[in-house]
């Protein structure tokens, strides 16, 4: 019975020191769990990264979304009051924008047509190549019984950092590598 005893405490002893050691080897990853956590990881930031870099870019771009809106606005009330154009953001009280040639962090805004009594357009030009450029423009037309109406477009360029978009204000177009923000015309 003694030995009996002795070998069950012993096996028992034994028990324990294996369990031990197991627990003892079990600690940390292996390699293998490291690859497919580092694997994830790069699947997880490749996905990631240009969604948040293109959200960047489209929070620059409101700026000159927003911009270009209150000149048109501020033209045709400027119109409205004065029976011409201005022909200096100064005129029109903007705020961030103030002189004919103006610039904020990320945009020049230029006056590109100017005629007094019927129209005017604005180019917002990237500073940033990861961003759009912009352009608007208002125009004062007559309609069928002689009165005069406003027409306005704002327009988007289709690619990144290219300086290349055209506005047809007397329609109230864009033009071919552009999209059509708002507006009117025939």
């Amino acid at each position: 019975m003694m030995n009996g005893a002795k070998a069950k405490l012993i096996q028992y002893y034994l028990n324990v020191l294996h369990k031990n050691n197991n627990k003892k080897n079990s600690k940390g990853f292996t390699l293998l769990e490291l690859l497919i956590v580092v694997v994830i990881l790069g699947i997880i930031s490749a996905i990631a990264i240009p969604s948040f870099l293109n959200q960047a870019a489209k929070a620059k771009e409101t700026e000159a979304r927003q911009n270009i809106s209150t000149f048109n606005k501020y033209q045709q009330l400027y119109y409205l009051e004065n029976t011409s154009f201005a022909n200096s953001f100064n005129a029109l009280a903007m705020g961030n924008i103030t002189d004919i040639n103006s610039e904020t962090k990320y945009y020049e805004y230029r006056l590109e047509e100017y005629v007094a009594t019927t129209r005017i357009k604005i180019r917002a030009v990237p500073k940033d190549p990861g961003v759009r450029e912009y352009m608007a423009g208002v125009r004062r037309e007559l309609n069928a019984v002689n009165v005069p109406v406003i027409i306005n477009v704002a327009c988007r360029n289709r690619v990144a950092g290219v300086s290349n978009l055209s506005i047809n204000i007397f329609n109230g177009t864009c033009g071919s590598n552009g999209d059509k923000l708002y507006g009117n015309g025939r």
